[in-house]
């Protein structure tokens, strides 16, 4: 009776199992249930006398397998989770256990074997480790809080940030009410979320309900601080643009306007609602060239400051200056651009105006000046030419050559006037990126020789590295040929004769500093340095000083003199740097 119960039992199980003789070679199979029959797919006639290694295939682990088999030889019981397949060759995953069957006195008999399917168990398992890596790969790694709560409010689950931010373990998080970890009210949990604040710092939460899990919820808590202080200066910065009494426009890093205020509308025309969303570029129609280097100076994130041709709406066209800068945000980038613009087409007119009678003033002076200097050598030259015609005949030739000679000094003296007066109006000079240490180094090669016959020492101090400044090579040199040839005339009678030359870099500029030993100036000899024919040389034009302004302005410079009776000179030559 109870064999028969046991039996049945056997037979009605859903679990597949099998007895093997542990008695016979290779262990085989002496009997299957119906549930192995189910479970595999092998009717029991193809099963009998084989051993169970025919359900293993390609998948199935070795080592797995060959804990299996160490069990089965020591005559012990195992419990193994083992890849195996189907007669169809369709896998799965089998819970298997085994146990040894012994007799009365001891000896290994049998063994059975108890299957069950799992690969439903396995691969949930499988996707809910997926799922993990997934949650610790993405969620995991955003800055944002997460938080996943249930119907009454509870945190169920929870990102790294949320636990970093509370300083408390995932345990610790898990279960309690988000409302309060947060110090807030339940309500701005529901719905769309809002802002809230804690302590300084801003705060945004965003809610989403979770499809099919009624009054569950994913909230995301954003740390909104920074955008709120840009925001706010953003809005300082708009009431500035509006109030501003320069024509002031704001855009977004394209160029497209975004704000404008009141004094760019009375200037140009341009209403704010028509200008809105346009590039203020093509709106202005400024000059192809002109927006290419802006955008190129801005999207190297500098400051642009210049000049350029602009319309109104009217299609009138007008000088502008402009100064346009980048806005950035506390991560560096460029979020605005503020462009403020002044007409200056009346300026620019007024000052062609007075730059033209200036000039006219200038050219009048110099030329009053030249014909006074003119006057002089020809007016001796001519005299001593008559005298040599009424007496050539009586003269011995020792006074008609001394004559000859003193006519042609004066007339060599009018000649170097009139030279002096071509390299005062130069043509235009051809700006570009010279090296001057290079430069520099060459120009004292050329001219150390001659200094050295006079007794001056001149010296170039070293420069570590290249400067570039933009210069016309033909106009320097005859601006250091005539400041070295002032500085050696200075050192005539000086116990101390030297001449220094240095460079000095600037932010923007290059200087290019003379320094001398000689007798130095006075405050009368200064006011008047660069006054035309003002020279305090016998032999001297007085146009030098002259001439080497006029070509530092034109090489957009500026020369500058120090001095001091009895001290020496320094002059400063500033050029652009390049």
């Amino acid at each position: 009776m109870r064999d028969e119960i046991f039996r049945i039992a056997v037979e009605t199980i859903l679990a597949g199992v099998v007895i093997t003789d542990a008695q016979l070679p290779d262990y085989p199979i002496v009997y299957c249930n119906p549930g192995f029959v189910q479970l595999t797919g092998y009717p029991s006639e193809e099963v009998l006398g084989r051993n169970c290694r025919f359900l293993q295939g390609p998948a199935t682990n070795p080592e797995t397998v060959a804990r299996l088999r160490r069990a089965i030889h020591e005559g012990r019981p195992a419990h193994v989770l083992l890849l195996n397949y189907r007669k169809d060759g369709q896998p799965f995953w089998n819970d298997l256990r085994i146990a040894p069957v012994r007799d009365v006195e001891g000896r290994l008999t049998h063994f059975v074997g108890i299957q069950s399917d799992v690969s439903a168990k396995v691969e949930g398992v499988r996707l809910l480790e997926q799922a993990l890596e997934e949650w610790r790969s993405t969620v995991d790694t955003l800055p944002e809080m997460v938080f996943m709560t249930d119907e009454a409010g509870r945190v169920r689950r929870c990102n790294l940030a949320a636990a970093e931010f509370f300083g408390l373990s995932f345990h610790t998080i898990i279960g309690q009410p988000l409302a309060s970890l947060l110090g807030q009210k339940e309500e701005l949990f529901r719905g769309a979320g809002g802002e809230f604040r804690l302590g300084r710092s801003s705060y945004v939460v965003l809610n989403y309900p979770i499809p099919r899990r009624p009054h569950e919820w994913v909230h995301v808590v954003r740390d909104i601080t920074a955008h709120k202080e840009i925001a706010s200066q953003m809005e300082w910065l708009l009431t500035a643009v509006k109030q501003a009494a320069e024509a002031m426009v704001l855009t977004d890093p394209s160029g497209l306007i975004e704000s404008l205020n009141n004094a760019f509308q009375a200037k140009t025309g341009w209403q704010e609602e028509e200008a809105l969303g346009k590039d203020i570029f093509t709106l202005q129609a400024i000059p192809p060239e002109v927006a290419s280097e802006i955008r190129q100076t801005l999207g190297a994130g500098r400051v642009w400051s210049g000049s350029y041709q602009a319309c109104r709406r009217t299609g009138e066209v007008y000088l502008a200056e402009a100064t346009i800068s980048p806005v950035r945000d506390l991560k560096g980038r460029i979020v605005k651009l503020v462009h403020i613009q002044r007409d200056v087409t009346e300026r620019r007119r007024l000052e062609a105006i007075a730059e033209t009678i200036n000039m006219t003033e200038q050219i009048g002076y110099v030329f009053a000046g030249l014909r006074h200097e003119l006057v002089n050598p020809i007016g001796s030259a001519m005299m001593a030419l008559s005298a040599l015609r009424e007496n050539v005949a009586l003269w011995p030739l020792e006074k008609v050559v001394e004559y000859v000679e003193r006519a042609l000094a004066e007339l060599d003296r009018a000649g170097y006037l009139l030279r002096t007066l071509k390299t005062f109006s130069l043509e235009e000079l051809e700006l570009a990126p010279l090296e001057l240490g290079a430069f520099l180094r060459q120009f004292v090669k050329l001219i150390q020789e001659d200094f050295e016959q006079r007794g001056i020492s001149l010296s170039l101090a070293p420069t570590q590295e290249k400067v570039m400044a933009l210069a016309d090579p033909r106009a320097l040199y005859q601006v250091l040929l005539n400041l070295l040839s002032n500085a050696a005339d200075a050192l005539e009678g000086q116990p101390l004769r030297e001449i220094s030359l240095r460079l000095e870099r600037q932010i923007q500029t290059v200087e290019l500093v003379i320094t001398d030993t000689g007798r130095g100036m006075g405050p009368d000899e200064m006011a008047r340095l660069f006054r035309p024919f003002y020279t305090t040389k016998p032999q001297g034009s007085g146009l030098g000083l002259v001439i080497a302004q006029r070509l530092m302005a034109g090489m957009r410079g500026t020369i500058t003199i120090k001095s001091e009776r009895g001290r020496g000179t320094e002059v400063t030559l500033t050029l652009e740097g390049a």
